[in-house]
């Protein structure tokens, strides 16, 4: 009876002490404890190293006073909301809340409490251990990894217990991120396979083209997966403005109206747009006439001179007409207004071979869209990409871009078919690009 009576009086004098002093004297001692010690203390609760009966047992340090520290813990070393503590050794650190000299509810100078602020965040109650928070974005895996690196002592097992999963669950996610990073560099191999030939191709191109790869190997990957495993590796393509001027309308020749203004183009061979671009060559240019068919985007004749005479474009004129059936008609060539197009030699050519003559009115190049976009196509996606010393070569390239343009590139207008593809079949074809500009327009109207 002595002996428990004894027992009981030191319980209550260390409850009435620790009531008193609030958990800052350690009852053994009589001294305070250090700031240090009550730091290392939660952090072995948080991390999962010991629950509170071990922490009792080997620090004697109850549930209710622990608890006590883990709020001070969030108050002056977790908490956002307030400015890091200056305090001396041995005593309790104190702190203001940043920005704030009144209460929530009023106008004294002291900082009440919020009534639903957690103490404890990341955990569903007081006495179970402290989780990440859920918004955060940095993958649990990765912190735990991080962590690891500041406890090494730790095991894995106590750390994953700190974010309240197990170890076969951390080897299960990095097993997984394994899998997906083997996923993503086949997946790029395969885009630089492609891009070998095509070397511009954008994202919404590769997505058509790898879905025969994406099928043999069984992934499964949609297009804004594409774009973001693409931005991840740097693989994004940017876009380049023009600077050269190819066309010079001032010239004494015959200018013909525009006989395309709502024309519906409905088959191959009914419409030919052309124009002169020019590619790049040290501190000079080279320059490219084009002809391509309005309905398929097949190019069906070039020509690339180290001039802007007229004898560039009646070379690409003459290859263009080469391909087509004898004693064809009903075909229109459009263009600009430049002197080589409205030159009496290149004019002569067309009507001998029944081909009727328009041009653009207003010098826009909304007049000849399409031949300004295969222009950009040829320059961009291949042309700029591989390098020439002469002009013998950069010929050379230039049939190479033809050649890959016409028989591997698919088009979006043309429902992912090539040029030579689509130059077999008529009628309307699906287009599977939308214009976010007409669209914007239209909710307007």
């Amino acid at each position: 009876y002595i002996v428990l009576k004894k027992v009981y009086t030191n319980q209550r004098k260390v409850m009435k002490i620790n009531k008193k002093r609030k958990g800052t004297v350690n009852p053994k001692t009589g001294k305070a404890y250090s700031v240090d010690f009550k730091k290392r203390t939660v952090q072995y609760y948080l991390l999962g190293m010991y629950n509170e009966k071990q922490i009792w047992k080997k620090f004697q340090i109850n549930s209710i006073l622990l608890e006590e520290w883990r709020k001070w813990y969030y108050q002056y070393f977790e908490s956002p909301n307030y400015a890091e503590p200056n305090y001396g050794k041995g005593k309790i650190p104190t702190g203001r809340i940043k920005g704030t000299e009144r209460s929530i509810e009023g106008n004294s100078k002291g900082v009440k409490k919020r009534k639903n602020e957690d103490p404890w965040p990341g955990t569903t109650n007081s006495n179970s251990r402290s989780r990440p928070s859920a918004k955060s974005k940095k993958k649990w895996t990765q912190s735990l990894k991080e962590l690891k690196k500041d406890y090494p002592q730790s095991s894995m097992e106590d750390l994953c217990a700190a974010f309240g999963k197990s170890r076969q669950a951390y080897y299960k996610a990095e097993r997984k991120r394994q899998d997906k990073e083997l996923i993503e560099d086949l997946i790029v191999e395969e885009i630089k396979r492609l891009r070998k030939y095509q070397p511009k191709s954008g994202g919404r191109k590769l997505f058509y083209l790898l879905q025969p790869f994406f099928k043999k190997e069984g992934i499964k990957m949609g297009r804004d997966k594409l774009f973001d495993l693409l931005r991840k590796r740097n693989l994004l393509i940017k876009k380049k403005k023009r600077t050269a001027k190819t066309t010079n309308s001032n010239h004494p020749f015959r200018k013909y109206p525009n006989l395309i203004g709502d024309l519906k183009v409905t088959k191959a061979n009914q419409l030919w747009v052309s124009d002169i671009t020019y590619v790049r060559f040290g501190r000079t240019f080279f320059y490219l006439s084009l002809i391509m068919d309005a309905y398929s985007r097949r190019i069906v004749g070039w020509h690339l001179a180290e001039d802007l005479k007229a004898d560039g474009t009646i070379a690409a004129l003459k290859m263009a007409i080469a391909t087509l059936p004898r004693g064809y008609t009903g075909l229109i060539h459009h263009s600009d207004r430049g002197s080589q197009y409205c030159c009496h030699a290149y004019t002569k050519l067309l009507k001998k071979n029944k081909i009727q003559i328009s041009m653009t009115q207003n010098g826009d190049p909304y007049e000849n869209i399409l031949a300004e976009r295969i222009n950009r196509t040829i320059k961009e996606e291949f042309l700029d990409q591989w390098m020439f010393l002469n002009f013998k070569e950069a010929n050379s390239a230039t049939a190479k871009a033809v050649r890959y343009y016409n028989g591997l590139r698919p088009h979006a207008s043309l429902d992912y078919l090539t040029p030579m593809q689509a130059h077999k079949f008529s009628g309307k074809l699906k287009k599977r690009w939308k214009n976010p500009d007409r669209k914007s327009q239209q909710k307007r109207a």
